[in-house]
Parts: structure tokens; C-alpha cells; sequence
């Protein structure tokens, strides 16, 4: 190729590098051009939304406003209130709305300029719009309360050197009721049910409790309290204040099994306060026999004691020997810290006339303590025609009798002489 056809080469190639340069700077140029007409459509948008949003706000207050103009045309916007014309026609309108309901409204205006609505740094139709849904919302409230309660509202307007200051004050429902039943449950809480009603009075700074609780068959180890298998059914009042309830009522045990003994049929009165769970006025029965009791459990220790007094107790259940027959008087204590191994039984009895064996007697006395399956008794006395029978070494563990040395004491001469 000559210098000419390499000059000619050369000239094709620049020229298509000029052309494809020219049209990547068009590229751009349009590129620039579609993202100015972007920006420009996005910024459209965002105002046609606002004005969309605005119009949404004047369509919601077109009533309101539509009424105030009423106000205003037939008159009743003059002077009553203040010598603001807007703001005396709303007062006018909420006025007879109040009235309509039963409701009270106070309406106080302070203020020293005429028509002071106008002045403010915002639009007329938009303070309008707030001070009709500030007492529409103060209606709608006082609406909830009973007309048999007070309904009042307070509408206070004060000039200051900002502008002014609108205060809106109402009653309100205090009370919140409830009504709640549920059936079987589980979890947390494990019963056949549970039913509360009544209402919580929100009207003090604390509020309190005014409720009716029924606990269905509620397994109190659910519940924290103590490890007992048993269910037990309770009837209550609530009271007191929100964080710290009192809670005053019954109980009824079908069965109650606590370390060393077994209770049937237990009822009694029960009050909580301060998490502690007092119990009074108990009767069941235990050891055939009956029982009367009353004694304390502390939710949060998970101590608890119990005293009790049984009536006619059959000798031979209580201390798990059927060779004992007899009634027996018990004066018993239950003292626990939390763990059924160191719960610690103890007390006194006393029986009328029975037999051991084949061996009659005339009473039996003594003391007795109960600790981890271990069932002792102290300073037995054992009436009999033959004399009075001594020991300090009467135990059972766990289930097994077992029988120390033993005293008789004669009547005739008062001479002790040992036995075993």
C-alpha cells in the first residue's frame, strides 16, 4: 500500500473514532436530559401528593367548615364568647352538641385582640380544623361515661406574646371492667378454669382493684406455691392497689397432702397481701378425725407454717400402727423453709381410754416430731389400772416401730420399775 492509500486509511480510522465519540457525548447528553426530566417528574409527584394529602384534610373537615360558615351567615358567631367570629362560632356549635349529650362545657376566653384567629402563622381553615377535633375528640370521650356520671369538658383559650394557648380538659371512663372466663389451661397456671370480673378504677393516681377471682381446681405448684400436687378451688375478692393487690377469700380442698399427713375435705378463708398468704378459720379432716387450723405461706421465701388443733383422731392411722386403738386429742405445728425433707412436724396428743395389743389403758400423752419419714415421741405416759407406763423411746422410721426402754410406775407404792 502506498503513502497515499495509508494516509486514506488512517483518515477512514479517526474519522470513525470522531463519529463514535460524537455519539457517546450525545449518549450522555440525552442521558442527562432523562435524568433532568426524572428529577423533575419526581419532584412533580411529591407535590401533587402533598396536594393530594392536603385535599384528603379539607375533605375530612369540609363538614365542620360548611358549619362554621352557617354559624357565621345566620349571626351566631357575635360576641357571646369572645370577639373572635370563628372562634364564637365553634364555641356556639360544640355548645348545642354538648347539650344534645348531657354533656358541661366551660368556655373561657382570654384574650385582647378582635378576630385573633386571623393573625396566627397558620391558615384559618387548618386552626378550624384543630380546635373542632380537639373538642370533638373531648365529646367522643365524655360520651363513654354513663349519663348517670359527671360529663364535663373545659375549653380554654389564653392570649399570650407567642400567640395563644388552647387548653382542652375532660372527664373520662376511670373504670375498666372485665369479664373474663376461660376453660381448662395449662402452662404457667394448670386448671380447670379460671373467672375474674369486676373493674379496675383508673380514676387515682394508683389505680385499685374491685374484682371477683374464681380459681377452678388450680394446682398450686403451678402457681409457686410450695410443691403440692393437690388442685384447690378458690372464691375471692381483689382489692387494694394496682402493684399490690389484697386479695381476700375461701378455699376448698378435695384432698391436701403435705409431708406426714394426709387432710380430706380441707375449707377455710384465705387473705394476700404483701406476698404473704395468710390462712384462717381451716377445718378438714385427717387421721379420721377432724381438724382445725390456720397458718401463713410466703410466696416469695416459700416458708410456711401451720397450727392445728384434731379432734377424735383414730390413734391407730396417726401413728401407723393398727395395734393402737383409740381417739386422740393433737395439738400439732408444720414448720417449713421451702424443702418437704426439713419440714418439721411436732406437737402433743392426748387419747382417752384404748388398747395396745391385747393391753388396755386409761389415756395415752406425749409429744412427737415428724422430720424426713422419721416420726418420734417424747415423755409417753400411759395410764393403766396396772399403773402409769413411761418411755422416752417411742419412734417410727420409715414405717417401722420401733420401742426403747420402758417404765411402770405402781400405784401402790409409787415404785418405778422397768419394763423393757
Amino acid at each position: 500500500m502506498g503513502v497515499a492509500g495509508k494516509a486514506f486509511f488512517l483518515f477512514l480510522i479517526l474519522l470513525g473514532i470522531r463519529l463514535w465519540i460524537k455519539k457517546v457525548l450525545d449518549i450522555e447528553k440525552d442521558n442527562k436530559k432523562i435524568e433532568t426530566t426524572l428529577e423533575i417528574m419526581n419532584q412533580s409527584y411529591t407535590e401533587l401528593q402533598e396536594q393530594i394529602d392536603a385535599a384528603r384534610k379539607y375533605r375530612h373537615d369540609i363538614p365542620k367548615h360548611l358549619h362554621i360558615m352557617e354559624e357565621v351567615v345566620l349571626g351566631l358567631s357575635d360576641g357571646k364568647y369572645c370577639d373572635d367570629k370563628l372562634l364564637n362560632a365553634i364555641a356556639h356549635m360544640k355548645v348545642e352538641k354538648c347539650l344534645e349529650k348531657n354533656i358541661d362545657l366551660k368556655i373561657t376566653f382570654s384574650m385582647s385582640e378582635k378576630n385573633i384567629s386571623t393573625k396566627l402563622p397558620i391558615q384559618e381553615i387548618d386552626f378550624n380544623g384543630l380546635v373542632q377535633n380537639l373538642l370533638d375528640n373531648a365529646i367522643e370521650e365524655c360520651c363513654r361515661i354513663p349519663e348517670s356520671s359527671e360529663r364535663k369538658i373545659i375549653w380554654t383559650i389564653d392570649q399570650i406574646s407567642e400567640g395563644i394557648k388552647i387548653w382542652v380538659a375532660n372527664s373520662c371512663n376511670n373504670t375498666e371492667n372485665i369479664d373474663f372466663v376461660t376453660g381448662k389451661f395449662g402452662g404457667t397456671m394448670v386448671g380447670d378454669g379460671v373467672e375474674i370480673k369486676g373493674n379496675i378504677n383508673l380514676a387515682q393516681q394508683i389505680p385499685h382493684y374491685d374484682l371477683h377471682l374464681e380459681l377452678y381446681n388450680v394446682l398450686p405448684a403451678s402457681l409457686g406455691i410450695a410443691d403440692i400436687k393437690d388442685t384447690v378451688s378458690i372464691t375471692a375478692s381483689v382489692t387494694g392497689e394496682l402493684p399490690n393487690p389484697v386479695i381476700d377469700g375461701h378455699l376448698d380442698f378435695k384432698e391436701l397432702n403435705i409431708p406426714g399427713l394426709h387432710f380430706s375435705k380441707v375449707r377455710g378463708d384465705l387473705h394476700y397481701e404483701d406476698a404473704l398468704l395468710k390462712f384462717t378459720n381451716v377445718k378438714g379432716n385427717v387421721f379420721g378425725g377432724t381438724v382445725e387450723a390456720f397458718g401463713d405461706y410466703h410466696l416469695d421465701t416459700k416458708y410456711y407454717n401451720i397450727d392445728a388443733l384434731g379432734h377424735e383422731l383414730l390413734g391407730s392411722i396417726a401413728a401407723r400402727n393398727g395395734k393402737i386403738k383409740c381417739k386422740v386429742e393433737l395439738d400439732f405445728k408444720i414448720r417449713s423453709k421451702g424443702d418437704s425433707k426439713t419440714a418439721l412436724t411436732y406437737g402433743s396428743f392426748k387419747s382417752g381410754k384404748g388398747s395396745y395389743y391385747i393391753i388396755p389403758f386409761d389415756s395415752i400423752s406425749g409429744e412427737f416430731s415428724n422430720q424426713n419419714k422419721h416420726l418420734e415421741f417424747k415423755n409417753v405416759v400411759i395410764e393403766t389400772k396396772m399403773g402409769t407406763i413411761k418411755t422416752d423411746a417411742f419412734d417410727i422410721v420409715n414405717g417401722k416401730l420401733h420401742i426403747g426402754e420402758i417404765y411402770l410406775e405402781e400405784p401402790e407404792n409409787g415404785q418405778t420399775i422397768k419394763i423393757i
